[in-house]
């Protein structure tokens, strides 16, 4: 029976000895099958003319995205006991800072880069099967608008009040989306993952049909020219 146990959010309270061997070593000790769940994506982005800058404030960290048409603001603030950070002011807050994302998107270059897949499947990804990332984003544009750059209700009137902007934003984000699938075609991975959550708790089926589900069925076409499978 295979088994394969997800380690990602309890391998930090795993004691460490345990985590010094490595998951590998782990897997290896207890019988398991490796199940990599998110291998290094081959696409390398870069942004010429944003620069992103950190502004530490005790829990909270303001971050600031410069660019030659504007910058944009954001802030996360730290959850020890989670051992994570989270969002609590998405950057994008009015109609000239989606113009602004506009611009990152439009001058954002992808790039293949096989060294960190190299890396990986040389190291713990030798055993097993590994879910390469699909794309740099880890998910669709329109489930990161929600999450990332606007936020749930925000976008939702933003959709209402100004659908063109936003419309021509999400064009952009889904065609570099199109852009990194085909250079991840690359990769030597066989099933590919990204950090998609596919139920529409934050947007109505509409939205999902409109916006999400024809991105990942395109990227499922893709993949499936190519004999590989995607994972949701």
């Amino acid at each position: 029976v295979p088994f394969c146990p997800f380690l990602a959010y309890v391998w930090d309270y795993f004691p460490e000895s345990v985590r010094s061997a490595g998951p590998l070593a782990f897997h290896q000790a207890i019988g398991a099958d490796p199940l990599w769940r998110g291998g290094p994506c081959a696409v390398r982005v870069e942004t010429p003319g944003l620069e992103t800058v950190n502004r530490p404030d005790g829990a909270e960290t303001r971050v600031e995205y410069r660019t030659p048409v504007g910058t944009l603001f954001a802030r996360y603030r730290r959850s020890e006991t989670g051992n994570t950070q989270f969002l609590v002011e998405h950057p994008l807050k009015r109609r000239e800072d989606y113009k602004i994302q506009l611009w990152i998107e439009e001058h954002t270059r992808y790039e293949l880069d096989m060294q960190p897949v190299r890396d990986f499947l040389a190291g713990d990804g030798r055993e097993g099967v590994t879910l390469g990332m699909l794309i740099p984003r880890g998910k669709s544009a329109f489930q990161s608008l929600v999450e990332h750059h606007v936020g749930t209700e925000e976008l939702a009137y933003a959709l209402a009040d100004e659908p063109e902007t936003v419309e021509a934003l999400w064009c952009a984000m889904a065609d570099n989306d199109r852009k990194a699938v085909q250079l991840s075609l690359e990769a030597p991975y066989q099933y590919f993952i990204t950090w998609e959550d596919s139920s529409t708790q934050n947007y109505s089926p509409t939205q999902y049909d409109r916006y999400i589900g024809g991105e990942i069925a395109a990227w499922c076409g893709w993949l499936k020219g190519a004999e590989r499978r995607y994972i949701q």
